[in-house]
């Protein structure tokens, strides 16, 4: 319960700063899938393609891999593929603006999770190598995420409002007391879900 407090308010720190893990995520229409969902994943390298640039199977199984045993109930593989490419498109977005996060506030960002985890900064990355995350891959994933969190508060994000009755009726819809898993401890993920969801609708 307590790696799960933990893994909960680090969510809650990311959402701070719009960031979406899992979503950040915006789903956009403008995407080209190699081949339908029920091939893709036994064959072939690429997941998909984003104006040009691959999202490779691998990468995908590998971002898949890395969430939380207990939240894969709430993401699909194609779900997580829709982010994948949500992300692309937005940091995409980014660079035509020139938007970017700096590196001080990245590592701005990781003492402010690290501190509300009651760890140093040391301390904090330790615990992510140990998820098998190396420190070019944890600055790089932050850095996407601040990137984005600028683009999208210059754009619509401050806008959009996740309601508790909104929330709850996902929760409800979904079964999820049924497959376990309490409201608060599944908040935060339903939250960053249900506001991707209200993006996509905004862009399209």
């Amino acid at each position: 319960m307590a790696k799960q407090n933990k893994k909960i308010k680090q969510l809650k720190s990311r959402k701070k700063y719009s960031v979406l893990v899992l979503a950040v995520a915006v789903f956009l229409s403008l995407i080209y899938l190699i081949t339908n969902y029920g091939q893709l994943f036994g064959k072939g390298e690429a997941a998909a393609i984003v104006n040009g640039e691959t999202i490779s199977v691998r990468e995908l199984d590998k971002q898949y891999n890395l969430l939380p045993q207990q939240y894969k109930p709430l993401y699909t593989r194609e779900l997580v593929l829709e982010q994948m490419i949500s992300i692309n498109l937005l940091l995409q977005e980014a660079a035509k603006q020139a938007i970017t996060a700096t590196d001080s506030e990245v590592a701005e960002l990781m003492e402010i999770i690290a501190s509300q985890n009651n760890l140093t900064k040391v301390e904090f990355i330790s615990v992510l190598k140990k998820q098998g995350l190396n420190p070019d891959y944890i600055n790089k994933y932050y850095k996407e995420q601040l990137t984005i969190s600028k683009l999208l508060n210059k754009t619509i994000s401050s806008g959009i409002v996740i309601t508790d009755s909104e929330i709850s009726g996902y929760y409800t819809l979904n079964k999820l007391e049924e497959q376990g898993y309490k409201l608060e401890e599944v908040k935060g993920q339903i939250e960053q879900i249900l506001f991707a969801a209200k993006q996509e609708n905004a862009l399209t």
